[in-house]
């Protein structure tokens, strides 16, 4: 499928794709992720900020994180592991491979352990080793070698082929099998465009420099293959590769206007999984395909995406703001609206204090409201508004500098006969939130709020926060969320793949490390919630929208991942217990209870969600509800594609509704309809297929009426219906 750029009047383009290269962090591991013990490869994925671990064989290798010195044993039987960075680094822009080196003990005649540099053709560009000590000889090494490429003798010396000896014997001092930071060396690897210097500790070591690569080696590197026979093994600790990664751009050469009007074709859709990839590369794609966006935006996006992947990122994406005239990275967002109050989210490059002028549409005095304290992301809470009532309003810093403005409505006190709206729905993707349609469609038909329940933003990024915050940006960018969100108030909760991964959950993800502290806070901040400032286990929260309340639920980061099944081990006790309060004390009309997945077991047999995790706390929540006389339930859901809605059974001929619009990014899932469709009120696939809820709250002979609909990307209500109490 082809996306179509159609410009006012015909144009004839002549266009070229050219590379730019930018600053990026390529590989990084630390292994602070990690855990104690025998490597293997999940583990040490766990320990990798940027890039993947693969292999073959990862012999005997082990982990040592007891104490704040963490490391890895590379070595012994058989090792052969690649470590792959993000994206291949330009030897002729330059690129640092650095990290920390010790000398395992040997026992035997010495197996050198061996590095290779290879390209992103599987070419090697060089091997260096680490020589260890011969006891049966008596020779002590323990320096780096060089080998040639026709090298086919021991590693001790002797055979064909040439190894070059990099500093003294005994630079490396022998070590044990357990770590032991003071035997730790900082080995620098400098690569140009033909060959490579070799650093130990900051000095250029002697036979380091100007060491030629392989013939028909190539242009780039994109990962380091390690190598060690039985015996052989030496610690490592703290990889950092720097360089710069190349990237496709368009660049348009030529252009005239003629009478009529062509339909250009520029670049294709980008699929669910290219999206879950998400290379530089396809993040552009995605800016690009609904809406070809101007060069220079694309150029910010990818410098501040290599800054935000760089050892100084703040500091680095304020200075590529300042040298753009770019006094913000993203908003104003609004959110957390209530009758008389809003908050206006904003994401500066420099610490500042913010002010919003907020206006009545009416005609009136202005008011002006200030960040309560200076920093890079701010909420700013404009209290003391009118209900029901229509306002404008400006941001600025302190420094006078423009920073967006927009417009709201804020709540009404109580139901009445003008109808009061709401949508909601799940799964943009990234791909989503730069497709206009439903987004102009949510502001244009009048919804007050957006609730926005998860898979929004961020794609499977794990604990990378320079790529979470680039998604970030990806989505500030993006002309129709900017439009909705300064002008329609939003509230997010997230679901498995802008938690870390897909069915990700708790403190730990198939074997590896999920950094839930750190998730939550950067979450909270990027974001516009009611209770952000919160300290609380969990992303959860609750609000009125006026007389509707809302009860956002955490379903990814409390789960207690070794209790799955049993009471509670779903939401986590204390989110539980704070639910069931919410509930028991609400008021209000209507309550609307969102879960990031699916409240029923139909779609996928409960996969992920609550059918697989706590029926027991279900059924508990169910039962509150059922008691809740005063008030009518309505459960909202997403994370399995598309559209479905369901009016589960309870007993005494009661029953809960349950809306689930996964569908804001028109990407495929399950079947639409449960084997079993009794209890299922209708149901739409995911693939080429756009929708978004929509709740419509009012009363009718003074009683309270909700009515759903499902509106597509046309504006067209395909599913309409009056709720039942």
């Amino acid at each position: 499928m082809k996306n179509s750029l159609y410009l006012p009047a015909a144009v004839v383009c002549i266009a070229l794709f050219t590379l730019e290269a930018h600053a990026a962090t390529l590989f990084s591991a630390d292994f602070q992720g990690a855990a104690d013990g025998s490597a293997t490869l999940g583990n040490l994925n766990s320990g990798t900020q940027t890039g993947t671990w693969a292999g073959s064989s990862i012999g005997t290798s082990t982990l040592d994180t007891a104490d704040s010195n963490r490391g890895l044993l590379f070595g012994r039987d058989g090792l052969d592991v690649t470590a792959n960075f993000s994206s291949a680094g330009s030897l002729a822009s330059g690129v640092t491979i650095t990290y920390d080196l010790g000398l395992r003990r040997t026992g035997n005649p010495t197996r050198t352990m061996m590095m290779k540099g290879i390209d992103s053709g599987g070419n090697v560009l060089f091997v260096l080793g680490l020589q260890g000590h011969d006891f049966s000889a008596g020779i002590g090494y323990e320096r780096l070698v060089v080998f040639s490429e026709d090298f086919t003798g021991s590693p001790t010396g002797g055979g064909g082929g040439t190894i070059t000896y990099l500093g003294a014997k005994g630079t490396f001092t022998k070590g044990t099998d357990a770590y032991n930071e003071s035997i730790m060396h900082e080995v620098s690897l400098v690569l140009s465009e033909s060959s490579f210097d070799v650093y130990v500790d900051g000095s250029l070591i002697e036979n380091g420099n100007d060491i030629a690569y392989f013939s028909g080696a190539g242009t780039d590197i994109q990962a380091l293959n390690f190598q060690a026979d039985i015996a052989g093994g030496a610690w490592y600790d703290n990889f950092d590769v720097q360089g710069t990664e190349l990237s496709v751009y368009e660049v348009v050469l030529f252009a005239a206007d003629f009478e009529g009007e062509i339909e250009i074709e520029w670049g294709g859709a980008v699929s669910l999984a290219e999206a879950h990839e998400g290379t530089l590369e396809i993040d552009l794609q995605i800016m690009n395909q609904y809406e070809v966006q101007p060069l220079e935006v694309r150029d910010f996006y990818t410098a501040c995406r290599g800054a935000f992947t760089g050892a100084t990122p703040e500091s680095d994406v304020a200075a590529l703001c300042q040298a753009s005239n770019r006094w913000k990275l993203g908003g104003p967002m609004l959110g957390d609206v209530t009758t008389t109050n809003v908050a206006v989210w904003v994401h500066l490059p420099e610490s500042n204090i913010v002010e919003v002028t907020v206006t009545p549409e009416a005609g009136g005095a202005s008011q002006i409201f200030q960040s309560s304290e200076t920093n890079l992301m701010l909420s700013v809470r404009c209290e003391g508004l009118l209900p029901n009532t229509a306002y404008t309003y400006e941001v600025a810093d302190l420094d006078g500098r423009d920073l967006g403005s927009g417009s709201f409505v804020t709540a009404p006190a109580a139901l009445t006969e003008e109808t009061f709206r709401i949508a909601f729905g799940s799964c943009f993707h990234k791909i989503g939130l730069h497709r206009p349609e439903l987004m102009d469609l949510i502001r244009e038909r009048g919804n007050r709020a957006m609730l926005v329940l998860g898979d929004v933003a961020v794609d499977d990024r794990k604990n990378d926060f320079g790529l979470i915050n680039s998604d970030y940006l990806l989505r500030n960018l993006s002309p129709p969320w900017q439009e909705m969100v300064a002008n329609v108030p939003v509230f997010a909760g997230w679901d498995d793949h802008d938690y870390w991964g897909d069915d990700s959950f708790g403190t730990e993800t198939r074997d590896q490390w999920v950094d839930v502290e750190g998730l939550r806070k950067n979450w909270k901040s990027q974001w516009n919630n009611p209770d952000r400032d919160v300290d609380r286990e969990g992303i959860y929260f609750q609000t009125q929208i006026g007389p509707i309340h809302y009860i956002a639920l955490d379903t990814r980061s409390c789960r207690v991942n070794d209790e799955r099944g049993a009471l509670n081990s779903y939401l986590g006790e204390d989110q539980m217990n704070w639910l069931k309060a919410q509930i028991n004390a609400s008021t209000s009309p209507y309550i609307l209870l969102s879960s990031g997945t699916m409240w029923s077991d139909d779609i996928s047999d409960g996969k992920d969600s609550w059918g697989t995790w706590d029926t027991a706390g279900r059924e508990e929540i169910f039962q509150l509800i059922d008691a809740k006389t005063d008030a009518q339930v309505i459960l909202l859901s997403g994370d399995r594609h598309g559209a479905r809605g369901f009016a589960i059974p309870r007993p005494g001929d009661k029953k809960i509704y349950e809306f689930e619009a996964a569908s804001l990014g028109g990407v495929p899932g399950p079947a639409a309809w449960a084997d079993d469709p009794t209890d299922q009120l209708f149901g739409y696939t995911g693939s080429d297929f756009w929708a978004f809820g929509e709740l419509s709250f009012s009363t009718v002979t003074n009683e309270p009426q909700a009515t759903f609909r499902l509106i597509d990307e046309n504006g067209d209500a395909l599913e309409t219906i009056m709720l039942e109490k």
